[in-house]
């Protein structure tokens, strides 16, 4: 990932990177707005694929948010979507 948000895939690990980060931009958009991009469970997705034991999208998004940022030492609550659906607050917010 770069720092202006692109993203270059160099096989396999690149592949799964973008995977966990697909699953959390899905499970952000649910909690966001109730609306769906794919027709995927995504719960039971992560549960298989990634061990998360939530079983709402919001406790699901902060399992997987803690899963990569221990994976690959890099913060993702700084992107707005996220943040806002864990009701963090983000840079510019008013408090």
């Amino acid at each position: 990932m770069h720092e202006g948000g692109g993203m270059c895939i160099d096989g396999a690990e690149g592949i799964e990177h973008l995977r966990v980060l697909s699953a959390i931009t899905e499970l952000a958009f649910r909690v966001n707005t109730g609306g769906r991009m794919t027709r995927v469970n995504i719960i039971q997705f992560c549960a298989q694929e990634y061990g998360t034991k939530g079983k709402t999208n919001k406790k699901v998004l902060a399992e997987m948010v803690h899963h990569y940022e221990n994976f690959y030492g890099r913060e993702i609550t700084s992107m707005s979507t996220v943040a806002r659906a864990l009701g963090l607050k983000t840079e510019g917010e008013v408090a």
